[in-house]
């Protein structure tokens, strides 16, 4: 077993509240993850137009950052305005 955000495999256990494996230092950094269901819904303005390939790539980075939702969200979103 390895640790999906550092890669080691030194003291790793599944930690069941943010649904994956990791070392002990980096579950200490990385917040509860939402849930697939949710992701999409807090992260996609319209879910339903976003493919679903798409949306697991996203999903699984997200689940591999340290960052929470919002964090997330703000890391990798920018505003496009027309004029």
């Amino acid at each position: 077993m390895y640790c999906r955000i550092c890669g080691t495999d030194q003291k790793v256990k599944y930690y069941r509240s943010k649904g994956m494996s990791m070392c002990k230092e980096c579950s200490a950094e990385t917040p509860r993850k939402a849930s697939y269901t949710n992701f999409n819904k807090k992260y996609w303005a319209e879910p339903t137009i976003v493919p679903e390939s798409v949306k697991r790539d996203f999903y699984s980075d997200y689940k591999t950052s340290k960052h929470t939702i919002q964090e997330y969200i703000e890391t990798t979103s920018s505003w496009i305005f027309e004029d």
